[in-house]
Order: C-alpha cells, then structure tokens, then sequence
C-alpha cells in the first residue's frame, strides 16, 4: 500500500522527483498514540515508514545495516532505531523540518556525550551535508538510550529522553510531540540524514542513507560527505483522499444544480 501511494503522489507531483533525494512514503492517516509503544522494542508492525538504505561498515555496520523507522499520529512523532548488532557509540538523525537550519560552526554545544554528538561534526567542519539541507532537529541513539534536541546556536533545546530499560537487542524508541517540532499540519514532510561518531568524535564512514564515505572511516580530521536525504511524508490515506474527492464532486453538482 505505502509503495501505491508513493506512486500516486510522483505521479501528482506531490513529491518531486530527484535523483538526489531518497524516499519512503508513510501513507497512513495519523493513528492513535497507542499504536506505538515506546518500549524500545521497535517493530515494523508499529511503523509505517521503514529505512534501511544505509552503508558502511567502519563501526561494524551498526548503523550501515540498520533500520530506521517512523510514524506520526494526531500528537507525535515517533523514530525506531533496529541496529545491524549492538549499540556502542552515538548515532545520530539530523532532520529539516522547517525554513533555517545549522550546517557550520555556530552550534558548540559539547556539554555531554549526546550533544557533541551533535554539534562537534558540524562546528568542526567534519560534516558536509546534502546540498540545501539545513538541520533543524536531531536524535541520538546511543548506548545510554536516546535523546532529542532542538539545535541552537547556543545551548542545544533538550526535547525528550527514553532510557534504555526493556531494550531488545539494542533497539531504540523515542517519542517528540509534533507541536514541539512545528509539524501542526494535517499533511507535512521533512528530510533526514544519519551519521555515527565515537564519544571521541571519531567518525565513521556509516551513514544513512548511502552510498558509504569513500575511503574507510574519516576519523577526526576528514569530512563525512552525505550526498542525498531521506525523507519522510504523512499524507492521507487513499481511502480519506477519494472521500475528499466525492465531497467536492458532490458540492459542485448542487452548485451547478442551484
């Protein structure tokens, strides 16, 4: 179902296709919050949208061979993360969802592990994204659990935060309110990418989605180039789209009947 709607929106020229950017559609009307249950056991049963385009193998292809997954309901986002293995440095999910965004050194925020995660890339000068995107948000999975931020050009905006109690096989959950994101909307998208360091900063050549950095890890001194996005879309279902469609049909046959 997910790949017919992603069909019928390229061919409504809903999402536009590009050669540099990645998609994978949620074509799901927002379901209630308790279809996900933020246990740390992510499954495809609970999310519409599952990524798995990542490469690279330099950590153990922990976030290379991963899984990514995401679901929107009436007040929140959700992301799981299924990692290739165990969790033992920081991924993180970088994600425009609004006009601005950080791509240099104005964020410098390294108070703890999650957040220089971060920020370290990006004020180094290690991280060198798609062309036009601008980080808005960002998620860390990391062995402590996971954690969500706001980015600033200061202290980053602590959002949410889920432990790692009832993880299975290292997977992780993790809950942000739409409201927080600015995704108010009943229809909405946003693009993502997903790197991994060490707690040192040392970066690997994982990221998400591919192709892999060319060469083997990049370590502390080279550039993590991510050449295209994910992204992610909460559209109607096909069923709520064709019921809009009769509505009006049926609003200009009395117009025309007046």
């Amino acid at each position: 179902m997910k790949n017919l709607v992603a069909l019928a929106l390229l061919a409504c020229g809903v999402v536009a296709a590009n050669a540099q950017v990645l998609t994978l559609t949620d074509g799901d009307t927002f379901n209630a919050d308790s279809s996900v249950n933020v246990n740390n056991d992510s499954t495809a049963a609970e999310y519409s949208a599952s990524y798995a385009n990542g490469s690279g193998s330099g950590f153990g292809g922990t976030l290379g061979g991963a899984t990514i997954r995401m679901e929107a309901t009436a007040n929140n986002m959700y992301f799981g993360f299924n990692p290739n293995g165990g969790i033992f440095n920081n991924i993180v999910v970088l994600i425009d969802s609004k006009a601005g965004g950080f791509t240099d050194a104005t964020m410098n925020d390294t108070s703890d592990g999650g957040r220089a995660a971060i920020t370290r890339p990006i004020a180094n000068g290690l991280l060198t994204g798609p062309s036009g995107f601008a980080a808005d948000y960002a998620i860390v999975f990391g062995s402590f659990g996971s954690v969500s931020f706001e980015l600033t050009g200061g202290s980053l905006n602590f959002l949410t935060f889920k432990d790692t109690a009832g993880s299975v096989a290292n997977n992780r959950e993790l809950s942000i309110s739409r409201s927080t994101m600015g995704l108010t909307s009943a229809n909405f998208g946003f693009n993502w990418v997903a790197y991994m360091t060490s707690d040192t900063g040392y970066m690997s050549d994982e990221v998400m989605p591919g192709p892999a950095i060319a060469g083997g890890n990049p370590g502390f001194d080279n550039s993590v180039t991510i050449s295209n996005f994910n992204r992610f879309e909460a559209v109607p279902e096909p069923a709520s789209m064709t019921a809009l469609a009769l509505g009006v049909a049926a609003l200009a046959r009395r117009r025309r009947k007046a």
